[in-house]
């Protein structure tokens, strides 16, 4: 910056450094040479940056009436110039002024810096400290620059504020030097009268919430602080309690104008008392089942106020598990648990005095063979409740016998069990316990594709629960299909009437065929067919499988030819129906 103080280091450095002349930098450079081109091309660079860094501040920098302020924190430093910002940002490795980045060269990390301001009347300095570090540089690299500048008008300090009891409270006002002198010092309590202070330091007192307003004047300028003044207020305290077997939370519900700062539980009716901070809820551990405990709160505020809350509660009682007994032989027995297996509670068993086992789901089933005893526990870790009980189990017993159902193509073998313990499976067989089908639990099985009128060896094998095997073995005849029947009726021409057994069209397919012709499909009970000349009818009933077929042989006869015309005319004397027919025809072509 050039003013009438003269060159600031960094355009010193730059001059110096064109011209080839050696002289004392500001920066302090101590560097080691490991790599002469490295190092130098890394001081190049650094010195370019800070060129470019400084212009921008000098150019930010007015002759005179200027303006700025700093803040210095851990990890981001910033000053407002004139209002425009220069900010350092260490965690980015990069200046920003007035909302441009400037980044180091790459190789080259902010590792610290510092930024002071600081004026003597209206002659100010802005000093700026960084030390940059880099693989390149022998020695960390150390920027220091300091600007000198005139500001105008000079920032007045403010006032400030302390807090001392709780009530009443006691507000400290701390001014800057000079009151009385250099410094018009004044301050007013909630918005009421003036006061002037020359001291350093004034005391007020409220009783009550309030404000306090501090201001410093130069005759010119001045700055004006506010303070907002919470004096000890009431506590209003209540308890809710939630209790189990074997815990009581409680949860302090304080309302207070002043933040609570410290919640406190006891329960043992204020003996010991457990600081929880400023959590209001704490769950007491480790408790005695169905037991009356006392439990209290002790609540302050940041104002000192102390409130006090008691409550008695009682802790419940770990619930029992359920037993409940099902079926004979085996016998199953359910557990039924509380909810909370595996969180709220550990549940196990012990069957017939064993292996204890853990169970999480809410039931289980236990199977008993033979009679024992059965203890389910519920423990919640610090109580138990244990439930036994005995199981008995009646002696097992396993027969069986065979019914059946038949058609002339299937026989429905039904099996009679008499079992005390569960059945677990039954098999069937056709012949005679050569081959087997297994058909689960069911108690019949339908053999079918069978042939008619045929005798088979059925057989049934059933397996139960505790292992025992009964078999029952039955001969058993696939019935026949019924026939059907041909009766006759007239003369010329001669019906021939097909009686079918019942079931065509369901149970079975029923046709006839005459003199080998086309069959016909019939689903009544009976069916006419009308001959005029001997023939024969095959009438056919099948399940699909089997079948019956007889065949009737039809035969016409004529005793004698009753025509209008004489016997003689034909020339023939005729006995059988084609005979017959064949004079009727020679009659008629006459």
């Amino acid at each position: 910056m050039k003013n009438n103080k003269g060159f600031t280091v960094v355009e010193l450095i730059v001059s110096f450094a064109l011209t080839m002349i050696i002289a004392i930098f500001l920066f302090e450079v101590l560097i080691e040479v490991k790599d002469i081109f490295a190092d130098a091309s890394t001081r190049t660079a650094i010195q370019e940056k800070a060129s470019i860094i400084s212009k921008n501040i000098d150019t930010m920098l007015a002759a005179n009436d200027n303006r700025i302020t700093c803040n210095n924190s851990t990890n981001l430093g910033n000053c407002t110039i004139n209002g425009k910002k220069f900010q350092i940002d260490k965690n980015n490795n990069k200046i920003i002024i007035d909302g441009q980045n400037f980044e180091m060269p790459a190789t080259v990390n902010i590792k610290n810096y510092s930024i002071e301001n600081s004026c003597d009347g209206n002659n100010c300095y802005l000093h700026i400290n960084m030390t940059l570090d880099s693989g390149n540089l022998t020695k960390d690299y150390n920027y220091d620059v300091t600007y000198y500048f005139t500001a105008f008008p000079t920032e007045i300090p403010g006032a400030t504020f302390t807090e001392s009891g709780t009530y009443p409270k006691t507000i400290t006002i701390t001014y800057p030097d000079g009151c009385g002198d250099r410094y018009t010092c004044t301050y007013k309590k909630d918005n009421g009268q003036t006061v002037t202070v020359t001291d350093k330091t004034v005391e007020v007192v409220f009783t009550t919430n309030g404000k306090l307003e501090a201001t410093v004047s130069d005759g010119k300028n001045s700055t004006v602080n506010s303070y907002n003044v919470e004096v000890a207020a009431p506590i209003n305290l209540s308890l809710a309690t939630n209790a189990t077997s074997n815990t009581i939370k409680v949860v302090a519900n304080a309302t207070s104008t002043s933040p609570i700062s410290k919640y406190e539980f006891s329960i043992d009716g204020g003996k010991t008392w457990i600081n929880a901070g400023k959590n209001n809820t704490y769950s007491f551990t480790d408790l005695k089942q169905g037991t009356k405990y006392t439990v209290m709160t002790r609540v302050t505020n940041e104002s000192g106020t102390v409130a006090t809350a008691s409550k008695e509660i009682t802790t419940s009682k770990v619930p029992f598990a359920q037993i409940t007994e099902s079926g004979t032989v085996p016998k199953t027995v359910t557990i039924t648990y509380p909810d909370g297996c595996g969180s709220t509670y550990t549940c196990t068993y012990k069957k017939d005095n064993g292996q204890t086992v853990t169970v999480t789901d809410k039931t289980v089933e236990v199977i008993f063979n033979e009679s024992g005893s059965i203890t389910a526990t519920v423990n919640d870790g610090t109580n138990t409740s244990n439930i036994t009980s005995t199981i008995n189990v009646a002696a097992d017993r396993l027969s069986v016998s065979i019914n059946s159902q038949v058609t002339t193509k299937s026989i429905t073998a039904i099996a009679n069990i008499d079992s005390v313990s569960k059945v677990t499976k039954v098999e069937y067989s056709k012949d005679g316990g050569k081959t087997w089908i297994n058909g689960g639990t069911s108690t019949s099985y339908k053999f079918d594709n069978l042939n008619q009128n045929t005798s088979y060896t059925i057989m049934v094998r059933v397996t139960n629960a505790t292992g025992k095997v009964a078999t029952a073995t039955k001969n058993i005849r696939t019935s026949s299909i019924p026939a059907p029947t041909f009766t006759e009726s007239g003369i010329y021409p001669k019906t021939v009437t097909v009686t079918f057994p019942d079931g065509c069209g369901s149970t079975y397919t029923c046709t006839y065929q005459k003199d080998n012709g086309q069959s016909v499909t019939v689903t009544s009970k009976t069916a006419n067919v009308q001959y005029d000349y001997h023939g024969t009818l095959v009438a056919t009933v099948s399940d699909g499988l089997n079948k019956t077929n007889p065949t009737y042989n039809v035969v016409i006869k004529l005793r004698a030819v009753d025509l209008s015309y004489e016997n003689d005319k034909t020339g023939l004397n005729c006995e059988d129906a084609q005979c017959a027919l064949d004079a009727i025809k020679k009659l008629l072509e006459s």
